[in-house]
């Protein structure tokens, strides 16, 4: 956010207890760690310095579908929300970082029959964090 790279004071945030995924390269812990329902940036990203996980995701109804990427150094955040359920299979969120990039990124299987349409809406908010949050 803002030409800032990840640093400790940023917070990626869903609506449940956060598991990685066993079989995925494990979190670098001295750059960010996993505490309940978020991933808490614990140093400034620099060089080639990365994280990189993968999330489990169970199933879960469309409401639990949101994510917040929130930056209390910059006092700002952006939310993600999706209308499509994460049925828990097949699905994953990618969460990966370098200097200059937060990307979190949710994988979502879809099964669609041949002339069947799917639709869902994303839906992104960008906001100032209050001294609440």
């Amino acid at each position: 956010m803002d030409d800032q790279a990840p640093s400790k004071g940023l917070i990626v945030s869903v609506p449940w207890e956060i598991q990685t995924d066993p079989k995925a390269k494990p979190l670098n812990t001295s750059l960010a760690q996993v505490v309940g329902k978020s991933v808490v940036y614990a140093s400034t990203l620099s060089g080639d310095e990365s994280v990189y996980t993968h999330v489990a995701l169970t199933k879960k109804p469309a409401s639990m579908n949101v994510i917040e990427i929130n930056d209390t150094r910059l006092g700002a955040g952006v939310r993600y929300r999706n209308d499509y359920p994460l049925d828990g299979v097949g699905n994953i969120l990618n969460l990966w970082s370098i200097r200059s990039v937060v990307a979190v990124e949710p994988f979502l299987t879809l099964k669609v029959a041949a002339g069947e349409t799917k639709s869902w809406t994303t839906t992104y908010e960008y906001y100032a964090l209050s001294e609440e949050q």
